[in-house]
């Protein structure tokens, strides 16, 4: 995948976590159902997605929509 920002090649990998991992909107209360939870996110089981990483600008893509492969 090439970097939307810089224009160089992405590293793919994945986001892992221990913890659930929810994007919040500023103004909307936590635990809202408008809220995103990362793919494998639950009480017991933490976060686990693929992801795009740019080791020049240092940004991710995350695609929320698709499971770790």
């Amino acid at each position: 995948m090439v970097c939307p920002y810089c224009n160089n090649d992405m590293v793919k990998g994945r986001l892992v976590s221990s913890r659930k991992v929810t994007w919040e909107h500023p103004t909307i209360v936590m635990y809202s159902t408008n809220n995103i939870v990362l793919p494998g996110s639950s009480f017991w089981y933490g976060a686990n997605v693929t992801t795009y990483h740019c080791e020049n600008c240092k940004k991710m893509i995350i695609d929320y929509g698709l499971e770790a492969e």
